[in-house]
């Protein structure tokens, strides 16, 4: 494409004007920050210069595993007086997983005062932008803690020894099991149907009495779709398996 020339401003209103036109990129997405923030506000030390991408979807799809175009704009700050997180647990940022919540503009400062995503802080004299080209990304499954819905590229609908290959591949050490019950070995599980099973980790099974259960699977054109849910309910209070998460991994290195 055509690179636009790169737009200049030094005051609040002039900048959120301009951020009006993208509905301050509301259901947005960010990354490529340069520096990284300072983990968080306080004690700030001025930078000369500072640079983030922002964009926005505008077209493919929102499913994991599916192809997402991103409209991107680059943004450089001069003269940075605060570049930090403003929560001491900040989101996640990329193009390719959640959007955000846009950009606010505190146009009461002197300064040029935006917030991202209710998560970084950005205060600086001047801020550059620059239309870039679009950019091609795939979706990453998106989990929550207690249930998801992961989509496998390219892969026939998996037999239960493909879950204890995969997972070890991410370092863990997984096995079967139904609620309240020992670990049993793939080759014992219903081959045909083990919707209901649930995974976890063998040193785990004698102090948690569920796990991830593997809730359905559904063959689709191009993949399939696993729905989980995870039961990992510990007996003690200190047993926490990480399969949760190594799923969600999993689910990733298998959308390409």
């Amino acid at each position: 494409m055509q690179q636009s020339s790169p737009l200049y401003f030094d005051d609040n209103t002039s900048f959120a004007d301009w951020l009006e036109e993208f509905e301050y990129f509301d259901s947005s997405c960010a990354g490529n920050f340069e520096p990284l923030p300072t983990v968080f506000a306080g004690d700030d030390v001025p930078l000369k210069m500072v640079s983030f991408q922002l964009g926005f979807p505008v077209g493919g799809s929102y499913d994991a595993g599916q192809l997402r175009r991103v409209k991107r704009y680059e943004f450089v700050a001069y003269r940075v007086e605060r570049w930090a997180y403003t929560r001491e647990q900040p989101a996640a940022f990329g193009f390719n997983g959640r959007l955000l919540d846009g950009v606010i503009v505190n146009d009461e400062n002197t300064l040029l005062d935006l917030v991202i995503d209710d998560s970084i802080q950005l205060q600086c004299r001047q801020i550059e932008i620059r239309e870039l080209s679009d950019l091609i990304e795939v979706n990453l499954p998106a989990v929550n803690k207690k249930s998801a819905t992961l989509f496998f590229s390219d892969t026939v609908l998996p037999v239960p020894s493909n879950w204890i290959a995969w997972l070890k591949d991410t370092g863990v050490e997984p096995t079967w099991r139904r609620m309240h019950d020992v670990a049993i070995l793939a080759c014992d599980v219903n081959q045909d149907n083990y919707e209901g099973w649930f995974l976890q980790e063998l040193t785990l099974i004698d102090s948690t009495i569920g796990g991830v259960m593997l809730k359905s699977l559904k063959a689709v054109e191009g993949g399939f779709f696993a729905e989980l849910e995870n039961w990992d309910q510990p007996v003690d209070e200190i047993s926490n398996s990480s399969l949760w998460a190594k799923l969600s991994q999993v689910a990733a290195s298998k959308s390409n």
